[in-house]
Formats: structure tokens, C-alpha cells, sequence
């Protein structure tokens, strides 16, 4: 009966206090899903989890962070497996770091739907080649939607909407055929974003 073992799910509890960083040393994991906990402290990194392919840290945390705690994003650019990230549904209230398109190129679903966080979106998103769906949707982003999404030709979902993201939509995001489903942002009459 040995073995190691390759992943952790603890959804669903009522852990509290902080994510252990000593998690970083499970490198055999391959899935990882914290979702549904009250966990209090900011998320540690996980550079040492290359084998990850699933990371799920959603609904109803008590995670606080700010801009620099948004980095356990940037240790997940060593996970070159890595095709799902689902961190919705927390207070994290940070930025998005550039990094974000030095994920995996194999991610196929990036979901941060009300997380609070602010700032524009990294136009290195664009990176993402096998996204299939984008779910930023109630946040504090601003700025304009980055053209670079039109590099993601598998995209069939993306939700934006509830940010506060100006300017034109992209041609390129017009021209994709692969979106079923996309709530870019509530327009106004004028046909800019608002």
C-alpha cells in the first residue's frame, strides 16, 4: 500500500487560518482544490508543484491580499501541465500580474469572477493559446479590453462584464468564430464600453 500521493481536495470544510507553505513542498501534486474553505492569510506559492494540473481556490475564502500577494499567480508559471486555475469568488483585491501570460500553455479554463481584482488587464494574456474560457466578470478592472485576446483562437467563453473597462471593443474579439457565450461589458449607447 504505497505510493504518493498526487492530489489534495479539501473542498467543502471549515479550514481556517492560513494555506500551509509548506504545501509548495508536495511536488508530486497534480490537482489542488482548496475551494469552499475560510482559509485567513494570503496565498503562499506553489513554484515547487510542476506537475500541477488543476488549481482550485473558489467560493466563499477570507483570503486577504494586494498586489504583491497576487504572485502565487507568477509561481504558477512552473506548472507547464496546468489547465485549470479557479481562484473565484475571493477577496483578493490585487492586480493581475503580467505574468499571467507565462502560465501554461496548455491552460484551458482561467476563472477570477468576483475576486475584487483592479487594474487593467495584462495584454500578455494574449499568450494563453488554448484558452477556452475567460471569466473575469465582476471585478474592479479598468482600461480597455487588450486586442491581444484575439490571439485566443479556442476561446468559447469570456466574461467581462461588471468591471469598469472603457474603450472600443477589438476587432479581433469581433472576428473570433470560436466564442459561444461572451459578455464583454455592458455597452452604451454609443457602442464604447462603460
Amino acid at each position: 500500500m504505497g505510493g504518493a500521493y498526487t492530489s489534495q481536495s479539501l473542498q467543502n470544510n471549515r479550514l481556517t487560518g492560513p494555506i500551509p507553505t509548506s504545501i509548495n513542498n508536495a511536488s508530486l501534486f497534480q490537482v489542488l482544490i482548496l475551494q469552499s474553505n475560510s482559509f485567513s492569510a494570503p496565498i503562499p506559492t506553489f513554484a515547487n508543484l510542476n506537475l500541477l494540473s488543476m488549481f482550485v481556490l473558489s467560493d466563499k475564502q477570507s483570503i486577504k491580499s494586494s498586489t504583491h500577494d497576487m504572485q502565487f499567480l507568477t509561481s504558477l508559471t512552473n506548472s507547464p501541465y496546468l489547465n485549470i486555475i479557479d481562484i473565484s469568488n475571493n477577496p483578493l483585491r490585487g492586480v493581475l500580474p503580467n505574468s499571467i501570460g507565462n502560465l501554461s500553455q496548455s491552460l484551458e479554463l482561467f476563472r477570477a469572477y468576483g475576486t475584487g481584482i483592479r487594474g487593467s488587464i495584462p495584454s500578455q494574456i494574449g499568450n494563453l493559446i488554448n484558452l477556452t474560457a475567460l471569466n473575469l466578470r465582476d471585478n474592479q478592472l479598468n482600461g480597455s479590453i487588450p486586442s491581444t485576446i484575439g490571439n485566443l483562437k479556442k476561446l468559447g467563453g469570456l466574461f467581462l462584464a461588471h468591471n469598469q473597462l472603457q474603450g472600443s471593443i477589438p476587432i479581433d474579439l469581433c472576428m473570433m468564430s470560436s466564442l459561444a457565450e461572451q459578455q464583454p461589458a455592458e455597452r452604451s449607447n454609443t457602442g464604447m464600453l462603460g
